[in-house]
């Protein structure tokens, strides 16, 4: 079993926002200010989970922050993807 780290999740749920947007993926550096720019769909609270997360993620004594902020941007990108289909 693949258990994936909290520091690699978000490049995930990244390129699912640019299949459900039909953008290609603009490379590691830029994605996230790309998705802002190109992407037509975004989460709700897309640029706050985003900041929550980098806020929190590598603070030993905040994890959990960081992990909340990374499921409530999962939870608004399935609503976003079951309302396009």
């Amino acid at each position: 079993i693949y258990t994936l780290s909290l520091h690699d999740a978000l490049p995930i749920l990244v390129i699912a926002l640019f299949a459900l947007n039909e953008q290609l993926h603009p490379g590691e550096k830029r994605m996230l200010q790309y998705a802002k720019e190109h992407c037509s769909r975004l989460p709700r609270d897309f640029e706050a989970n985003i900041q929550d997360y980098f806020q929190h993620l590598y603070q030993p004594d905040h994890q959990q922050e960081a992990v909340l902020a990374l499921d409530s941007l999962l939870d608004n990108l399935k609503y976003l993807i079951e309302a396009s289909i």
